[in-house]
């Protein structure tokens, strides 16, 4: 088996961004993770994830989502950041609340939606920070900042309050893999239902939970962490997701 995998990284052009046979190695050697191994070679093929889509989440983190949605029906869900998850969440019928903050990536995730009518896809881009917030703790819930480098000196405060409009305990499924993540995290926590998740990715990213303990006390959560491959991703990541109990 190992040595077939090897032989289609190497001849197949598809596979060529894979470069090495190394991560292949990793994924066999588990037991949790070698029946993810085709598939995490595949997912280096130009749009493979909008092509099958799937939440963009490391592999052992999608399987529980799709354990959790199994027998579920009218799901409710919101997301921060669309794409691959959001051709997912429409393909398990949910209704579907989706902020994006990147224009071109926005217009081309919407050629993709074009006869879904479940969806309220929304491009909500960033706006000059005040100068107080604009140097900020991008970990401070508070400040709605990015710690990415084009993006400094902008507010998410307009992205990050999309979920504020809905009821609490309203959705099913909250979905925070875009800017801000510390303050789309601490938006969230009224908005799920008890046993509802949120979808922390790349949780390992210490300012998306450094400072935001405090207001996970006001709430019942079960942490649950996912440690491993990702899709056309060279390294393992975590994904935390947090069941309202």
């Amino acid at each position: 088996m190992a040595s077939r995998m090897r032989e289609l990284v190497r001849s197949n052009p598809v596979f060529l961004p894979v470069r090495s046979s190394y991560h292949v190695s990793q994924l066999l050697r588990s037991k949790d993770e070698r029946k993810y191994t085709l598939e995490w070679v595949k997912s280096f093929k130009s749009d493979y994830m909008l092509d099958k889509p799937a939440p963009f989440i490391n592999f052992q983190a999608a399987d529980w989502v799709k354990a959790y949605l199994k027998g579920k029906t009218a799901i409710r869900v919101f997301e921060y950041g669309s794409g691959a998850s959001t051709i997912f969440w429409l393909s398990m019928k949910a209704e579907v609340i989706s902020v994006e903050h990147d224009a071109d990536w926005y217009r081309k995730i919407k050629q993709r939606l074009s006869e879904a009518d479940q969806i309220d896809y929304r491009l909500v881009e960033p706006e000059k920070a005040p100068e107080d917030r604009a140097n900020g703790d991008p970990a401070d819930p508070d400040l709605c900042i990015s710690a990415l480098e084009p993006y400094r000196g902008l507010s998410f405060a307009s992205y990050v309050s999309q979920v504020d409009a809905f009821p609490d305990e309203y959705f099913d499924v909250i979905m925070v893999d875009g800017r801000s993540r510390a303050s789309c995290l601490v938006h969230s926590l009224p908005k799920v239902k008890t046993g509802g998740i949120i979808i922390l990715d790349n949780s390992d990213r210490e300012r998306y939970t450094r400072l935001t303990a405090k207001y996970l006390e006001n709430y019942n959560f079960e942490l649950i962490k996912f440690k491993g491959f990702t899709p056309s991703i060279h390294l393992k990541e975590t994904t935390s997701i947090y069941r309202k109990l």
